[in-house]
């Protein structure tokens, strides 16, 4: 019980910290936003969240799957965080017709036959290559806003 917990708040802070991200380099929500700046401030919440997950694998090296402890909790933590980061930038984005559960659910759709030990097959390349054109169609959705 202690785990789920760990992660909706720790989610909450990341969503917290990407909300003032977003406040202090593209200002108050609706205003309008230079590209450059939203290139900026898209590129820092990204590599945010990038540390937070390198830090969270580097932290869960070695770490049991079954283990307890506070290793796991702070796995959890930053994971949670980087997520929760994700979450405030994407919806501060706000593409229309995009929300963050349909792209969600798009790129989980078209991935979910593309790694190792997952089918393989011919499928396998389709699907991992459907990913791509999402995310390039949601960043030229956005560059041309």
């Amino acid at each position: 019980m202690l785990a789920p917990t760990v992660s909706l708040l720790v989610f909450l802070v990341g969503a917290t910290a990407g909300g003032r991200l977003a406040s202090r380099l593209v200002g108050p929500a609706g205003a309008q936003v230079p590209a450059p700046v939203r290139h900026r401030w898209v590129s820092i919440a990204l590599l945010a969240e990038l540390l937070l997950v390198v830090v969270a694998g580097v932290v869960a090296l070695g770490l049991p799957v079954d283990a307890g402890g506070a290793r796991r909790f702070v796995v959890i933590g930053l994971l949670a965080a980087g997520l929760g980061l994700q979450n405030a930038t994407v919806r501060r984005l706000a593409v229309p017709d995009v929300t963050t559960t349909v792209l969600t659910l798009t790129l989980t759709g078209g991935h979910r036959g593309a790694g190792a030990g997952c089918g393989g097959g011919d499928r396998a390349g389709r699907g991992g290559a459907a990913v791509w054109p999402v995310g390039a169609s949601y960043a030229w959705a956005r560059s041309s806003a």
